[in-house]
């Protein structure tokens, strides 16, 4: 044992002792933090933490992929867009491990919503009347006359929702809006828990502010 000892203090035998280090630890374990429900239209960070065979853990410069990037798409530096309603799992991976988060994407505009703010409110105006009623893939509009109680608009169809843009078809009317049957306007949104705002196009130069009633 002595003989070791001195061979390994030897001038000869310092590099060859100093090349029998520990080798470098290796990741045993991933794990992803971030939301797993997101609306449309909205974007949230996602992280990766590797924990090393050594005990140490450290943020993790991974890869990021999503299953299904048109529901929802995720950026090299985990950044990820909500595009339509549906589930993905986005997958980090890091010097040979993988971790997966399941992803809800969630359609924010579903419920029933009464008109606040119009650039063209109508005549009787709509504001504070006019509801609209969305459905995962359906919309309708119904304003009362405030004086009388009758119905003056109704009239609703189809609509798809993609990241902001939405684009909505008109399928029936009653006989006040019925030359709007068959159209199709495209609105810039921004929705929030309880208020949504849709602005118009060059084509459809209409903005409007919902305000969500409360079920």
């Amino acid at each position: 044992m002595s003989i070791v000892a001195v061979a390994c203090v030897t001038a000869v035998s310092v590099a060859a002792c100093e090349s029998k280090s520990e080798p470098s630890p290796t990741v045993s374990d991933l794990v992803i933090a971030g939301p797993n429900t997101l609306p449309i239209g909205q974007t949230a960070g996602y992280t990766a933490t590797a924990t090393y065979s050594d005990g140490s853990s450290s943020a993790a410069n991974a890869g990021w992929t999503s299953s299904v990037p048109a529901v929802a798409e995720i950026s090299g530096s985990g950044r990820l867009t909500a595009w339509t309603a549906g589930e993905t799992t986005i997958s980090a991976n890091l010097d040979g491990r993988t971790a997966t988060l399941a992803i809800r994407i969630t359609n924010p505009l579903i419920g029933k919503w009464l008109l606040a703010i119009a650039s063209n409110p109508g005549n009787p105006s709509g504001i504070g009347t006019r509801t609209k009623t969305f459905t995962e893939t359906e919309w309708s509009i119904t304003q009362p006359n405030p004086a009388t109680g009758a119905i003056v608009f109704h009239h609703g169809g189809h609509y798809t929702l993609r990241g902001t843009e939405y684009i909505e078809t008109v399928e029936f009317a009653n006989e006040s809006t019925a030359s709007f049957i068959g159209r199709t306007f495209t609105f810039a949104v921004s929705v929030f828990p309880d208020r949504f705002t849709q602005a118009g196009t060059t084509t459809t130069p209409i903005t409007e502010e919902w305000n969500r009633v409360p079920q």
